[in-house]
């Protein structure tokens, strides 16, 4: 009896197996994927990215004259050193600007 209790079990465990695997296979393999080995190669150093850039050192420069810029000497950039001319103002408007406070001060000079 002892046999045939553990043939029966054989048999159960062997038609499950059977079973699964029959049943498995109607099933989805799921998505194929593809590997590739490990391997040391050269990297690209380029890298293209959308941001925004932060100077280190940001300077504001300002003028002591109000005008229009009449020459830029150098492009955005450019180093300059300091008391580099970098740019030439419109002289008509500086001119006649000077000339005008040259006669008021001519006029309360003889005030």
């Amino acid at each position: 009896m002892k046999k045939f209790v553990i043939g029966l079990v054989v048999v159960a465990v062997l038609g499950g197996i059977v079973f699964a695997s029959l049943h498995a296979q109607g099933r989805d393999k799921g998505e194929k994927v593809y590997a590739e080995g490990a391997e040391r190669r050269e990297l690209a150093q380029i890298v293209k990215a959308t941001g925004e850039l932060q100077p280190r050192i940001q300077v504001n420069i300002s003028a002591h004259v109000v005008g229009k810029i009449d020459k830029l000497y150098v492009q955005e950039g450019d180093l300059i050193k300091k008391g580099q001319p970098f740019l030439r103002l419109e002289e008509q408007a500086f001119l006649a600007q000077r000339d005008q406070w040259a006669a008021q001060l001519r006029s309360t000079e003889t005030a």
